[in-house]
């Protein structure tokens, strides 16, 4: 399975805290890949559902990570003026569309309880680390930008703004589009088989 939970992108809590969250959380997706891959019985229907809802997921960690300026300044505009994690957003629905393509209501379920035991702790972190690099700066943008929920407040800079292919590259968040294309390549052609 992909790690979908990259960070936030203003910065990275670092040390050996913040390195062995990431790990956990990695480890953790990859220990459920096996199973998932191994046991899911996708079907047409569930394809569809899961590839709708994960391309939702893509489309916002690509938005997010071609604005995001890593270690230059804090992202407060496009999809950062809407929630201040669209990547860890953008994570979840890409490992809700993979698990709903799997066809079993397992998967999701999994992914779930994962997601709700894991990332709070580490936006947690990630919030503490960007108050302390940004100051009053976070503080103000963190009272008025939801973690995750999205607002939909008139007059947030949301529209595009300042979006640049070259930061997405940078970012290398084409490697999420690689994984989910490989993944549900492998969830098409068991479906195949199993029929």
């Amino acid at each position: 399975m992909l790690d979908l939970g990259a960070a936030q992108g203003n910065g990275r809590p670092t040390g050996t805290s913040g390195e062995w969250r990431d790990s956990l959380r990695t480890r953790g997706l990859w220990l459920m890949a096996l199973p998932f891959l191994h046991f899911s019985e996708p079907s047409l229907a569930s394809l569809q559902t899961g590839a709708l809802v994960a391309a939702a997921g893509l489309a916002l960690r690509a938005w997010a990570a071609g604005v995001i300026r890593k270690g230059e300044r804090l992202a407060t505009r496009g999809p950062y003026a809407l929630v201040r994690h669209p990547l860890y957003l953008g994570g979840f629905l890409l490992g809700v569309g993979v698990t709903v393509a799997g066809g079993h209501w397992i998967f999701p379920v999994t992914y779930v309880v994962f997601f709700a035991r894991t990332y709070p702790t580490t936006i947690r972190a990630e919030d503490s680390f960007l108050e302390r690099t940004f100051g009053a700066e976070y503080i103000a943008y963190r009272a008025r930008v939801p973690a995750l929920c999205p607002t939909l407040r008139p007059g947030a800079a949301v529209v595009g703004v300042d979006f640049r292919l070259e930061r997405y590259m940078a970012n290398r968040e084409y490697n999420a589009a690689f994984g989910l294309a490989a993944v549900f390549a492998w969830l098409a052609a068991k479906m195949v088989l199993l029929a």
